[in-house]
């Protein structure tokens, strides 16, 4: 699998469903220490999934805490990413949309999350439109470790 680069510089806080997790499950989602990302593609709906891991970084900080019930991240780094060939392209186009896809760890719940841009949007499931939320971030990605430093 070829290797690029991606950036990653937010701050967020993630806000679980009371009553829908415990301490030892916010816990586990901090140790885990990754978090997925996706491109957006339109059509086909779907996304285009990758894993920022705190063994991947190669410049910067990756920090999770929790505090008072709910999970802070604080990344600003860059990350050695694998990318299969036949999705390179899109990894590497300036124009492509990411969002976060999921924490790391156990399933926490439904969630809200401050510091990062939600987007409402329409997907089909069992052929009936529904509507979903999801949080949208920068990344920029390069072949090259140096552009991104």
């Amino acid at each position: 699998m070829p290797k690029a680069f991606a950036s990653f510089n937010h701050s967020f806080i993630v806000h679980p469903e009371p009553g829908e997790s415990d301490q030892a499950s916010l816990e586990e989602v901090v140790n885990s220490d990754e978090l997925d990302i996706g491109i957006i593609q339109e059509k086909p709906n779907m996304t285009i999934s990758f894993t920022l891991e705190k063994s991947n970084l190669v410049n910067g900080s990756f920090v999770v805490t929790v505090v008072d019930g709910k999970i802070s991240y604080e990344i600003d780094g860059v990350f050695e990413v694998n990318v299969r060939s036949n999705y390179i392209n899109e990894f590497l186009d300036e124009d492509s949309r990411w969002q976060l896809n999921k924490l790391g760890g156990p399933y926490i719940g439904e969630i809200s999350i401050d510091g990062l841009e939600p987007e409402t949007y329409t997907y089909k499931r069992f052929g009936e439109e529904q509507q979903g939320t999801r949080y949208l971030i920068n990344v920029v990605t390069s072949k090259s470790k140096k552009d991104l430093v």
